[in-house]
């Protein structure tokens, strides 16, 4: 067995022994095939599950669930998205702020889950500090990103500019100039939350199989060393 436990820390703190799910060793026909077990392969069928209880969905993974980046991150869970102005650029300045308000609330969503399902994963909502510091050209370019994003239908209850008396109350640096708090930011144990994520779906009927590399998808059909998995729907949850 691979020595999973050495990929981060926050695998290593883990307080469950890393044994391996069986892999897939016979040939299957299901509804949805799941290639991988992090974030985005358990999520899917997380939700699945939850529009559609009735889904014979199953999920493939190469080595075993939070291997990936899911196991390995910063931990920090955002309400953001990579690009969310290009993305957003050409809606209605209403439906720009509906846009924004859904994902502030992914980390309040993914609160409301671990409490449904029981997960503990050391979640905590204390949002997050851009800080500018040293040099006063931080604080120039940091206040120049502050009124793009206002700029965008953003609020300080959005983003809100701190001063450096208020920002010494939430953390001590050298020469502070000031900084921008956002509140849709919490912290968590990725490694709880993917294993967490990996036995809830299991507990809705998602059949998970680890140590099975996928060496060949295309539209209705997967393939490992061992078996192929015929599907309606195939979903590559597989990073890059």
């Amino acid at each position: 067995m691979p020595a999973w436990r050495t990929i981060s820390l926050w695998m290593d703190q883990l307080d469950e022994p890393l044994i391996a799910r069986p892999s897939l060793a016979q040939d299957l026909d299901v509804d949805v095939a799941i290639i991988g077990a992090g974030y985005t392969g358990l999520w899917t069928a997380y939700y699945l599950k939850q529009q559609a209880p009735n889904l014979n969905i199953v999920i493939i993974e190469a080595q075993t669930a939070g291997f990936g980046a899911s196991g390995r991150n910063g931990g920090w869970l955002m309400g953001n998205l990579l690009g969310e102005d290009r993305l957003l650029a050409g809606l209605s300045p209403q439906q720009r702020r509906a846009s924004f308000d859904l994902l502030h609330s992914i980390p309040d969503e993914v609160e409301v889950v671990l409490e449904r399902e029981g997960i503990d994963c050391d979640y905590r909502k204390g949002g997050v500090l851009y800080c500018a510091a040293r040099y006063p050209e931080q604080e120039t370019s940091l206040r120049d990103y502050l009124k793009k994003l206002h700029a965008q239908g953003l609020t300080d209850d959005d983003y809100r500019w701190l001063s450096p008396e208020q920002l010494a109350q939430q953390i001590r640096i050298a020469k502070p100039y000031g900084g921008i708090f956002a509140p849709h930011v919490a912290t968590i144990h990725p490694a709880k939350l993917v294993r967490g994520l990996a036995r809830t779906v299991e507990g809705m009927g998602v059949k998970i199989y680890e140590n099975s590399p996928v060496t060949h998808w295309q539209a209705g059909s997967l393939r490992t060393d061992n078996a192929s998995v015929r599907s309606r729907w195939i979903v590559p949850a597989i990073e890059g």
